[in-house]
């Protein structure tokens, strides 16, 4: 409703109008595919390394005390992997579910902001990350762990003569997807650079998309040359941090290329190689967050067809987790170890499942969605949709928006879970109640 036409209302009917538009938002509903996505972050959650995990990696790694921190998710060799651990965060956000974790990893961050950005590389996305956990956590990311953090950044940023190639770019050599990150960080904070958003556009493809970038010749090679270059995970990125600066212009051609790139047949991303869920998470997320439902719909559905669930019965001790694609499902059902991912391969699992749920929610990046409600029996992991324990063949089904609830200036509305029927007879109803209060004053008035 425009403030005009709110305007015209006599008051009594505003007030009306107001107090029904509150005790609708306050009745909103989960996605359909509200119970993976549950299944998806409670598996993440416990992932969370425990006292006793970091003691035996102590133990383990004597000339490492340390590097496995508590409520942090261990990489590949055991030590603490900040950057998923911040993807979990995010993830956790975005879908509203594991609030306990939310509150564990934010207060294990700061102890580790300086090892993850390095002093001496251009960690631009390792920055934008920790910006976006410290805004979204409540922290300050102008003091995070020690470290003035959109400081840093912003003195990684190249300044060339004017019409520069690389003017406005954070890190000489960072890729576009780091550039994105930063926007998104920055957007958080209320300060992006123009020409950091002038440096991102200028390296759309003539198709819409974005190209990856990063190499040591941007210089020399300012701008995508041919479409072939445009990446489908750099395109999302570059979605999501024109959005959150508030770039509605920028928005049609990468989404239309989106449209494009997907695979018709699945409505999952693929990679240089093959579908894969996490380009598919950070696609869908970014087409749920711009409004773009018939898009993101198939790309949820695709990236719930990959989810490991009860039926998995070689991996169904880790019922939630989400494969990268139909190969490393299969591989992890092959190589399963006592009815689980293997050891050796679960920090990959971890990666993949962090990345790959953002396809079920509408909220973006560093925002933080409406506690995810759900019937008690669609809390356990083991009543999850089923998945075929040798194909894991994609599906289509269909599914609705989570909330979005930011504050950022974004050009996306909070979706309420207002029925829209009910909204109409509901609002129908309020502005007959409004005109007949106006006539019976008038009526009153003319006596």
């Amino acid at each position: 409703m425009t403030t005009a036409v709110r305007r015209s209302l006599v008051a009594v009917a505003s007030a009306s109008l107001i107090f029904t538009g509150s005790a609708f938002a306050a009745a909103a509903e989960p996605t359909p595919h509200g119970k993976e996505m549950y299944a998806a972050t409670h598996w993440l959650a416990g992932q969370l390394a425990t006292a006793a995990d970091v003691a035996a990696f102590d133990k383990a790694n004597p000339t490492k005390p340390g590097g496995l921190v508590e409520n942090t998710l261990p990489g590949k060799g055991g030590a603490t992997d900040w950057d998923v651990t911040i993807d979990a965060l995010l993830a956790f956000q975005s879908t509203g579910t594991e609030a306990a974790a939310i509150g564990k990893i934010a207060a294990a961050l700061p102890a580790g902001v300086k090892g993850f950005i390095g002093p001496d590389k251009d960690h631009v996305a390792a920055i934008a990350k920790e910006i976006i956990a410290a805004k979204s956590t409540g922290r300050k990311p102008e003091d995070f762990g020690g470290v003035d953090l959109p400081a840093a950044l912003g003195a990684l940023m190249v300044k060339g003569e004017e019409g520069s190639n690389v003017d406005g770019k954070y890190g000489k050599t960072s890729t576009n997807a780091d550039q994105a990150l930063a926007i998104i960080g920055l957007a958080k904070v209320g300060s992006v650079p123009r020409r950091a958003l002038a440096y991102l556009t200028s390296q759309q493809c003539p198709n819409g998309g974005y190209r990856l970038g990063g190499d040591v010749e941007d210089d020399k090679q300012p701008a995508c040359a041919a479409d072939g270059e445009a990446d489908a995970a750099t395109s999302a990125l570059v979605l999501q941090a024109l959005h959150e600066a508030y770039q509605p212009d920028e928005l049609a051609k990468p989404v239309e290329y989106l449209g494009k790139a997907r695979d018709a047949s699945s409505g999952g991303f693929k990679d240089a190689k093959d579908l894969n869920a996490v380009v598919t998470g950070l696609a869908g997320q970014a087409l749920w967050v711009t409004g773009n439902v018939v898009l993101a719909e198939p790309a949820a559905d695709w990236v719930a067809s990959m989810q490991v669930t009860k039926d998995a019965a070689k991996l169904s001790g880790d019922a939630g987790a989400i494969a990268l694609n139909k190969t490393a499902f299969d591989d992890g059902v092959t190589n399963a170890q006592d009815g689980k991912i293997a050891a050796n391969s679960r920090a990959e699992w971890r990666a993949w499942t962090a990345r790959a749920v953002l396809a079920m929610t509408t909220t973006g990046l560093g925002h933080t969605a409406p506690e995810l409600v759900l019937p008690a029996e669609q809390t356990e992991t083991t009543t999850s949709s089923p998945t075929d324990t040798t194909t894991s063949t994609p599906t289509t089904t269909t599914t609705t928006t989570s909330t979005d609830t930011s504050t950022s200036g974004s050009p996306n509305l909070a979706d309420t879970g207002f029925s829209a029927p009910t909204g109409l007879f509901a609002g129908l109803g309020l502005l007959v109640s409004g005109a007949a209060l106006v006539l019976l004053t008038r009526r009153r008035l003319s006596r």
